[in-house]
């Protein structure tokens, strides 16, 4: 188990990682250096209390530093219920708050680094799957003080209640002012209806064919922001820096969140045996996945198995980022959808409703409504891949279930080929 005193290296590369980015000034990187170096102060404490960084921004690069991604809001107070779940000394040896519990799954707020055994003992503990999310030791010491009556250092206290996210009811930011215009003479002018408003357009001396090209302006770009941006915020909204989402880009060709159909030829179940003999590593078996997945399928979503997880590997099709993807770690005994595949072997059918089968149908390009195709590719009875797609053409379920069977067969004979290769070499 870990405790209360985060490692030292953590902290100065996540420093290392903002001054980077642009974040931080190479000064202030090294003021904050020396001073935790040299006092031992809390590195969170320096950069919240100094308001060099928000808390919102500090949670995000934790998260992306360690792969978690925000599945319930990391800044919300433990609920009464989750508060009960373990004791105060168990959560000062785990490092671990539970914050929320919904549909037998509880987020739990770390300290990172978040460990395996970790989330497993309060896993069997709390009898409930786990979801982790990363925190500040500041928020943590704070809960403790405010849900767990544990002491806390006045000052860390005071920083805490002025830097840290939703302590307090959210303001209005964004209302308008009751008085929106001010006269030096006069004083302030009350609001002016929509037909007295000098700077209304049908006010000023416009020809009425200008008034129409305006019109038609309004339409046009109306429908752009109805159409068009939804799908350009999907296809660019990601964790990852620009750096990080370019080289991935030149990596997976462009291709990996277009149509299947259009970036891969439909699999022809006669040509599996001569396109399996054609694999040589195992960063090739995914071409397989991805022309079975053009015949029928929106996405197609690859996982690999160990010491008894199914932990994100690849993917492609609409809605997948494979950096994504690589956030999903749960058991493959139960708990999602994911342990249903390796249970059943292959799988046809919808995700039982939980929160944690919506966040990883999100993750896959998917919604709760929609029909997944899934198998288990296994060596002597134990799993070491899954395939989950998102069938785009309902009728064709059941054949491309059948074929998804044989394919899954012909990986498990390439992965034993490839790892006898290994072995020999």
């Amino acid at each position: 188990m870990s405790n209360t005193t985060e490692p030292m290296d953590l902290w100065l590369s996540l420093l290392s990682i903002l001054e980077k980015d642009g974040i931080l000034l190479p000064a202030q990187t090294d003021v904050i250096r020396r001073i935790y170096q040299g006092t031992g102060q809390s590195m969170d404490v320096l950069l919240l209390g100094s308001r060099l960084i928000s808390e919102r921004t500090l949670q995000n690069y934790l998260q992306r530093l360690y792969g978690v991604n925000t599945v319930f809001d990391p800044f919300e107070l433990p609920s009464p219920e989750a508060c009960g779940m373990l004791t105060v000394a168990e959560i000062m040896q785990l490092n671990a708050i539970p914050q929320k519990v919904e549909a037998g799954s509880v987020s739990v707020l770390i300290i990172p680094p978040i460990d395996p055994g970790q989330l497993e003992w309060i896993r069997a503990r709390t009898q409930a799957f786990v979801v982790p999310l990363v925190t500040t030791p500041l928020r943590f010491h704070y809960i403790l003080n405010h849900c767990h009556n544990v002491p806390m250092d006045e000052t860390e206290r005071k920083t805490a209640e002025a830097v840290l996210e939703q302590l307090e009811p959210p303001r209005e930011r964004f209302s308008r002012p009751a008085n929106v215009l001010y006269d030096p003479f006069s004083g302030p002018i009350q609001d002016i209806s929509e037909d007295d408003d000098p700077l209304n357009l049908r006010n000023l001396p416009i020809l009425d064919r200008t008034l129409e090209v305006l019109d038609v302006f309004r339409e046009e770009l109306a429908g752009l922001i109805e159409h068009d941006l939804p799908v350009f915020m999907d296809a660019t909204t990601s964790d990852a820096s620009p750096a990080e989402e370019a080289e991935r880009e030149e990596k997976a060709g462009s291709i990996a969140s277009r149509r299947l159909d259009a970036a891969w030829k439909p699999l022809d179940p006669a040509r599996l045996p001569d396109m399996a003999a054609e694999i040589e590593s195992r960063e090739d078996i995914p071409q397989l996945f991805y022309s079975f997945g053009a015949r029928a399928m929106r996405s197609v979503s690859l996982f690999t198995c160990t010491e008894g997880f199914v932990m994100g590997w690849t993917g492609a099709g609409l809605g997948v980022f494979p950096h994504r993807l690589e956030g999903i770690i749960v058991p493959e005994d139960k708990g999602t959808v994911l342990a249903d595949i390796v249970q059943e072997k292959l799988f046809l059918g919808k995700a039982q409703a939980s929160v944690v089968n919506r966040r990883i149908l999100q993750l896959m390009g998917a919604d709760p409504e929609d029909i997944l195709v899934g198998g288990a590719i296994l060596l002597k009875e134990r799993p070491v891949m899954v395939v989950a797609c998102v069938l785009d053409d309902e009728v064709a379920g059941p054949d491309e279930l059948q074929l998804l069977q044989e394919l899954c067969t012909v990986t498990a004979s390439i992965v034993l080929r490839l790892v006898r290769a290994k072995k020999a070499s």
